[in-house]
């Protein structure tokens, strides 16, 4: 486990003026108006701005993006802002070109120690913050980040607060790793939508109706799943989707639980009843609804649902991993199954490794947004080992 080192997590105002911004514009996010708000923003901050347009390859737009964050020459006094016009996908690949500009490659990120990662992604000057132009657009209901309107846009570019953004690794059998900042799900409800849509352009509204409400738990297409924290005892169930999140809840208008921490928040769905199912819908949805809009003292004290056994609920810290095969029925036989990360389907396999990471500390949110209302309470600053 990481020794974590005291920083910021309490909302603070940009601790300069930033006077330097990149937009990492994705056309094919949501409704395809992405370009149109890039260039509307660039009629009216002028030089301020600098419009990059994603590539199809993604490790080649993490690699531009990389190239251009370092020719504007960040620092602490002279800091930058990436904005992502797009969704949770764009978010977290603006975030991979963040790191990557300051030679943090994804898969070392596990073994970095708190102290020097967090000094680092700090003393860079770099604030990640983004427009929702995506199709759910989760993450950024969630740090009450703007829509398509420019008026709006700006005004989240210059009252925004930092906040310390959660992140998770997650590693495929091949050896394959992806980096996310909201959900990883690997299964046969949410990932295979994913799956079966992550390639047709358009289709962003139709995905999102097919997830929201947490419908998968209606679906019943399981496997057999064996999973392991650390070093803690084997688990088996037959299984319907796992569910792994980096922030406190799924989306503002819905009460799944998350993580109440620095760290990952893993879901386990199992093969369940009707009654079973229908109760995990109460819980995650209504109830959910109702503490986030009018009541927060209602969240589940503990962040977890009171439907699947403790085993099926883990809270990974930064630095601990937990450890997954997937299985056919009734069968050792390993089954690939599809898995998703930041709304993309990034492939199938058989088994998955994932680990809670230390935060990116210099995300922007909105006073008032659900971040803003959940994240004193149910993101204590770690404690000072300095």
């Amino acid at each position: 486990m990481f020794a974590l080192t005291s920083f910021a997590l309490s909302l603070a105002p940009l601790a300069a003026t930033v006077d330097q911004w990149i937009a990492v514009v994705n056309n094919a996010a949501g409704d395809f108006h992405a370009q149109r708000v890039a260039d509307a923003l660039q009629e009216r901050l002028g030089e301020l701005l600098t419009v990059y347009r994603t590539h199809e390859d993604p490790a080649q737009r993490v690699a531009d993006l990389a190239e251009l964050i370092q020719a504007h020459r960040p620092s602490e006094t002279r800091p930058l802002g990436v904005i992502a016009l797009g969704g949770d996908g764009t978010t977290v690949d603006a975030l991979k070109g963040i790191l990557r500009s300051l030679a943090v490659e994804t898969p070392t990120l596990a073994h970095r120690t708190a102290s020097s990662l967090t000094d680092q992604l700090l003393s860079s000057g770099i604030r990640l913050g983004l427009a929702g132009l995506g199709g759910a657009n989760d993450l950024a209901s969630l740090a009450g980040a703007p829509g398509s309107k420019v008026d709006e846009i700006v005004d989240y570019m210059t009252t925004s607060r930092l906040f310390a953004l959660n992140m998770g690794l997650a590693t495929l059998d091949d050896e394959q790793t992806d980096l996310f900042a909201h959900t990883l799900s690997a299964g046969t409800t949410i990932a295979a939508v994913f799956e079966k849509t992550s390639d047709l352009r358009g289709m962003a509204k139709k995905r999102r109706q097919k997830v929201l409400g947490a419908l998968h738990i209606l679906y019943t297409h399981p496997f057999h799943m064996k999973w392991q924290r650390g070093g803690d005892a084997i688990h088996k169930s037959d299984a319907l989707e796992l569910i792994a999140h980096a922030v406190p809840r799924a989306a503002e208008d819905m009460g799944f639980p998350g993580t109440p921490q620095h760290g990952v928040g893993i879901k386990i769905f199992p093969r369940m009843n009707l009654w079973q199912r229908m109760r995990l819908l109460h819980q995650t949805y209504l109830c959910g609804r109702a503490c986030n809009k009018a009541n927060p003292d209602r969240v589940l004290p503990t962040e977890q649902l009171r439907g699947l056994p403790t085993a099926m609920q883990q809270a990974l810290e930064p630095g601990e991993t937990m450890t997954a095969s997937f299985h056919e029925l009734g069968s050792s036989t390993t089954l690939p199954i599809p898995v998703q990360a930041n709304g993309e389907a990034i492939g199938r396999s058989k088994s998955l490794r994932i680990q809670a990471l230390i935060p990116f500390p210099a995300f922007m949110i909105q006073e008032g947004s659900l971040f803003d209302r959940l994240g004193q309470r149910l993101l204590p600053p770690p404690a000072n080992h300095g």
